[in-house]
């Protein structure tokens, strides 16, 4: 930790304990794969995300409190002002409608056949639901856009840490194709980080992070049903 410069872990361990955080989340999420039985784990991954993203969570309290700072300030968990929250949400709201047209235009490239078939072959879609449009976005976002963006941001400013956050949150998404990661996670991504670093708040992320997972599974509902 660099001295007393805001309790902020510096660059070189923000990374490691983000990395040995990620790392122990797809650990826990593999153990539990085991324990109910490798091949049923598309049928409870809402249960394996939630109880992964929990613990995941708590990883990354304990990290910012053994920093000696306060929750609250190191992952800028503060109600953003009306004015730039009434801006994003407008930007939101046409970012989600540009991906939706792309995605009606080109279905051939953009077709997602994991998350289809994870929602038909789901045992709850209400712990589908919790898992991925709730607590999945929580710990993505404290993790992501929290804890490792302001480790980037108090080291090499906050365009490098929107850049690099977004690099590394699109990474875990490659179960996905990769022409959606690349046209529609890493784009959300981007559009998250700057929020965030323009923002200096967490809270609108997390929110818009969980309207595009629940605009996800709603169009993948009406795909399927």
């Amino acid at each position: 930790m660099d001295g007393n410069r805001n309790k902020i872990w510096s660059l070189y361990f923000t990374l490691v304990i983000s990395f040995i955080i990620f790392v122990l989340f797809g650990l826990i999420q593999s153990l539990i794969s085991l324990f109910i039985g490798i091949d049923d784990f598309v049928v409870y991954l809402g249960l394996i995300s939630i109880v992964s993203s929990i613990l995941g969570c708590g990883m990354i309290l304990f990290a910012v409190v053994t920093s000696k700072n306060t929750i609250q300030e190191y992952l800028n968990l503060y109600i953003p002002f009306l004015s730039p929250s009434l801006k994003y949400i407008f930007v939101f709201a046409l970012l989600l409608l540009g991906l939706d047209s792309m995605s009606n235009a080109y279905p051939e490239l953009f077709n997602d056949s994991f998350a289809i078939r994870v929602y038909e072959s789901a045992d709850s879609l209400l712990m589908l639901f919790l898992g991925f449009v709730l607590l999945g976005p929580l710990f993505e976002e404290f993790l992501f856009r929290g804890f490792l963006f302001k480790g980037l941001e108090n080291s090499i400013g906050g365009n490098g840490a929107v850049i690099i956050s977004s690099l590394l949150f699109s990474i875990p998404h490659l179960q996905y194709p990769i022409i959606v990661v690349l046209c529609m996670v890493f784009p959300m991504a981007l559009f998250l980080g700057y929020m965030r670093m323009k923002t200096q708040s967490l809270v609108l992320p997390i929110i818009f992070h969980s309207i595009n997972n629940f605009m996800t599974l709603l169009l993948v509902h009406l795909e399927v049903y």
